[in-house]
C-alpha cells in the first residue's frame, strides 16, 4: 500500500508536465478552430498576371552540391512562374 502511494506521488509531477506541455497544442487547436471559417483569399490568375514580378530569395547551403544547385534554382523559378531567375554565385563553394 505504501509503494502505491509513493508511485502515485511520483506520477503527479509527470501528469502536471504532460498537461503543461500540451497547452501549446491546445493553443494551436483553438486558433485553428476560430479561424477555419475564414478561408485564405487566393488571388485569381488574372490578378497575378497584372502584378509586376518581384525578386525572391532562394537559400542554397554550401555543402558542395554544385551539380544540383542549378536544377534546384530552375525548379524554384518554374514553380513560382518566374521569367528570369537571377544567378547567384556563392563565394567559397568548390
Amino acid at each position: 500500500m505504501a509503494l502505491e502511494h509513493q508511485v502515485a506521488w511520483c506520477l503527479i509531477p509527470l501528469a502536471f508536465w504532460v498537461l503543461l506541455s500540451g497547452l501549446d497544442d491546445l493553443f494551436i487547436a483553438l486558433v485553428y478552430l476560430t479561424t477555419r471559417k475564414k478561408p485564405f483569399p487566393w488571388p485569381a490568375d488574372a490578378d497575378l498576371e497584372t502584378v509586376a514580378e518581384r525578386r525572391i530569395a532562394i537559400f542554397v547551403p554550401l555543402w558542395r552540391e554544385h551539380r544540383v544547385i542549378g536544377r534546384g534554382r530552375q525548379r524554384a523559378g518554374d514553380a513560382h512562374g518566374a521569367q528570369h531567375v537571377a544567378r547567384a554565385h556563392a563565394t567559397g563553394a568548390g
